[in-house]
């Protein structure tokens, strides 16, 4: 079902968000339980806005191009929906995780500005040669 994941993106998205998971909200009160596992949140961070990332990669390549025919709107409109898939993503993982309804802004601001980070290192610094959402 999936083409061509990105990975490497995907990782460097999630590892951003897991970091700054870190960084805002330290260890969010405990573990999340996850198929009978305890996951720490960062983990849990992590894998939400990577598979999010993927999944805005997808949405690109599949849906968008059938909507706009212009590529720049097309661009605009993939960063538009993979901001918000993952600051829904990172806001789920962390409300799991117990951070606590009034950081529901923060933590949507996380996923969204990790994913469009994210996305920048990858394109702009690693891997300039291939095109790029904005």
């Amino acid at each position: 079902m999936f083409s061509e994941i990105n990975f490497k993106k995907a990782a460097l998205s999630g590892g951003v968000a897991s970091a700054a998971g870190y960084l805002l909200f330290g260890e969010s009160g405990g573990s999340i339980p996850i198929a009978g596992f305890d996951v720490p949140p960062p983990l849990v961070i992590f894998g939400s806005v990577a598979s999010a990332s993927v999944i805005t990669d997808e949405i690109h390549k599949r849906i968008l191009p059938m909507i706009s025919e212009d590529k720049k709107i097309e661009n605009v409109e993939s960063l538009a929906v993979g901001g918000a898939i993952s600051g829904l993503a990172s806001s789920a993982a962390l409300r799991a995780s117990g951070v606590p309804s009034s950081n529901m802004i923060k933590s949507f601001g996380l996923g969204a500005g990790s994913y469009l980070i994210g996305d920048y290192t990858y394109y702009r610094l690693l891997y300039p040669d291939q095109d790029m959402a904005f």
